[in-house]
């Protein structure tokens, strides 16, 4: 403590001895945090704060834990994950959803765009109150394995960046290679239950 209360007083000495020095040096970090306060607030509610569903106090992430040494988690199989959603007795709904990193081949044929994705459960967006924006979502015979349908629901920003047409739902998207039809558009600023671009 006694070495605290040194080096605080010969910081005031040599501060108060270059007043000009000490004036642009407050100057130049009151305006580097204000401007970084200015920025965080616009952005904040944009990107980092996810969006959160009616309810949010009542959503929880459930992960399961490897038995290893490393005690990372591991997916959930899509049995446990229907034992789980018929199981009533602790959570009114359960959804499945697996953050990936997809190439989208663009619908003008331009090439392809590395994008963050969602594999989710055909009742996620009901789950988190979400209406689309146009189309619809997820149907249950298209979710699971042993579904051979390959349909998508796009963001708005990628419904957007196609002129927001009416004609994009019904479109096709190719996705790793492979294409996929887009039955419909998320709502506007929705990211699920984290807040990704």
């Amino acid at each position: 403590m006694d070495g605290l209360i040194q080096d605080s007083r010969y910081a005031i000495r040599r501060l108060t001895q270059k007043p000009t020095f000490t004036a642009v040096a407050v100057f130049s970090l009151a305006l580097a945090l204000g401007a970084n306060s200015a920025i965080f607030a616009i952005l904040n509610p944009l990107l980092i704060e996810p969006v959160i569903p009616p309810g949010a106090g009542e959503v929880v992430n459930v992960y399961t834990l490897r038995q290893a040494a490393d005690r990372s988690y591991r997916p959930f199989s899509f049995r446990e994950f229907s034992l789980l959603r018929e199981t009533d007795e602790v959570f009114v709904d359960v959804a499945a959803f697996r953050p990936t990193m997809v190439g989208i081949g663009e619908l003008s044929g331009e090439g392809m765009r590395r994008s963050f994705g969602f594999v989710v459960s055909d009742n996620y967006f009901d789950m988190l109150g979400a209406a689309p924006a146009t189309g619809r979502f997820f149907l249950p015979d298209e979710s699971g394995p042993g579904a051979s349908v390959s349909v998508a629901v796009a963001s708005h920003a990628m419904w957007q960046r196609h002129g927001g047409d009416s004609d994009f739902v019904g479109s096709t998207a190719h996705i790793n290679g492979t294409p996929w039809t887009i039955i419909g558009v998320a709502p506007a600023g929705f990211s699920g239950g984290n807040a990704l671009l």
